[in-house]
This record gives structure tokens, C-alpha cells and sequence, in this order.
């Protein structure tokens, strides 16, 4: 992939907008183009700065200004200016204040929401690790190996559980990159399928109920407790999954 190439998909990219074979094409490129890497951050903090910050739809006095100066001296050039109501300027600054604050609604309206573009995030994570074969950067059934290799890599200490014996082993654990900072993956197998479940800090996120759904095939269940917050992302039918995320409930 190109730098053109790759400036014109940040944005889809941003959004989830892209499959996963051009998701995988532009992050390989992102990483080692310091160029697009620059363009993906900036456009990634405006999209953030859009979605968190609060819109204004009043236009800056100096703007009206300017747009009331540029107007009139169209409008003298062409000795048209006499012929117009009274107001006219003003009623055209308005109009044009109001397309420009009915873009910014529809740009904001039409965004997918935190939680949606988070839950994209994680659903594209479990994908790649399944096409990169990537599945763990320690691999085992024992819990107590699993659980302290993750101890000075991360932040925080993820709780780690084998549930072989309910159908559920455990096997190994990996680091991923998950809504801006590093996080725990646990490996789990249901016969042949793959389950990751995803958990990291809950920070200031109130206590969640599970909410489950299926992005591209994928079936996902997430939950908050008072100090984790957890995605459990796999191709298994929805109630066996419900069945191993309950597990896990039960065992914090």
C-alpha cells in the first residue's frame, strides 16, 4: 500500500468502515510510514474532539464579518447591491450559519457511537488474531502460568481462569491494542471454536449488565463489574457463549 493510497482509507479506516483485508493493509502501513502514521492521530483525535466535544451552532461575530464585507463587495462589483431588500446580507449570513450547522449535526448524528466504534475495535481484533494466527504470546492450560506472565507487562492484574472441566479450557494469553491502550487476552477453546475474551481496568465506567451482538458473524457479550470491564468475541452459537461468559461471571 502507498502513502496516497493509504491517506485516502484513514478516514473509512477510523470509522470501520473498511473489510479486513484493507484493515490489515493499512495498519501494517500505518506502523511503518511515520507520515500516514502522523495523518492517522490527527485524524483519529479530530474524530474523538467531534464525538466528546459540544457543538456551537452560533457563528463567531468576526466570521459574520467577514462574510457580510465579502458579500457586499460582490455585490458593489457587480452594482447590484441597490436593488436588494433591506436585510438581505443579514438573511444570507443566517442561511449559510445554518448549512454549515446542519452539516456538523448530520456529520455527528451519522457517527457511530463510542461504544459501537469500541465494539468494531474488538470484533476486528479477535478476526486478526484468528487470520494472523496470533492467538497467544503464552501459551497454556495452567492458569498460574498464564496469569503471572502478564504481571510488568501490563498495568493492572487480569483475572485468569480455566473452566476445562466445564467444557471450557484455557489455552494461553496474549497482549493486544484495544481502545487506545494495551490489554489482557485470555484464550479460550469450545471444541473448535476460539473464544478471546478481552478485560481491562473499568476506570470510571459504571457497573453493566451483559449486552451481546453480532458484528460480520461474530457474536460478542460485554459486561462491566466495579473494576473490569470485559468482551467475550467468538464464532460459537450465542448460548454456549452466554454459558462461558456466566462461567466467568462466577468465578470473580
Amino acid at each position: 500500500m502507498y502513502c496516497e493510497e493509504a491517506g485516502t482509507l484513514v478516514d473509512a479506516y477510523i470509522d470501520g468502515e473498511l473489510d479486513l483485508v484493507r484493515i490489515l493493509e493499512i495498519e501494517h502501513h500505518i506502523q511503518d510510514c511515520p507520515k500516514c502514521n502522523r495523518l492517522y492521530k490527527n485524524q483519529q483525535s479530530l474524530v474523538k474532539t467531534l464525538r466528546e466535544g459540544r457543538l456551537y451552532f452560533e457563528t463567531p461575530k468576526k466570521l459574520d464579518r467577514q462574510i457580510h464585507n465579502a458579500l457586499l463587495k460582490e455585490a458593489r462589483k457587480s452594482n447590484f447591491a441597490g436593488r436588494l431588500p433591506a436585510g438581505w446580507l443579514t438573511g444570507m449570513v443566517t442561511v449559510l450559519a445554518l448549512m454549515l450547522a446542519g452539516w456538523s449535526l448530520f456529520t455527528l448524528l451519522t457517527a457511530p457511537s463510542a461504544e459501537e466504534a469500541l465494539a468494531k475495535e474488538v470484533v476486528n481484533s479477535h478476526v486478526r488474531s484468528l487470520m494472523l494466527n496470533h492467538l497467544q504470546d503464552v501459551a497454556s492450560t495452567d492458569q498460574h502460568t498464564v496469569k503471572p506472565w502478564f504481571n510488568g507487562k501490563l498495568d493492572y492484574s487480569p483475572p485468569v481462569e480455566d473452566f476445562a472441566s466445564k467444557g471450557y479450557p484455557l489455552v494461553g494469553g496474549r497482549i493486544d491494542y484495544i481502545n487506545n491502550r494495551p490489554v489482557a487476552v485470555m484464550v479460550y477453546n469450545r471444541r473448535l471454536h476460539v473464544i478471546n475474551l478481552f478485560v481491562w481496568p473499568a476506570g470510571n465506567s459504571p457497573a453493566q449488565d451483559i449486552r451481546s451482538e453480532t458484528i460480520q458473524g461474530y457474536h460478542y457479550i460485554h459486561w462491566t463489574t466495579a473494576t473490569m470491564t470485559y468482551w467475550a468475541v467468538s464464532d460459537l452459537n450465542p448460548a454456549e457463549l452466554v454459558d462461558f461468559v456466566q462461567l466467568v461471571k462466577d468465578s470473580v
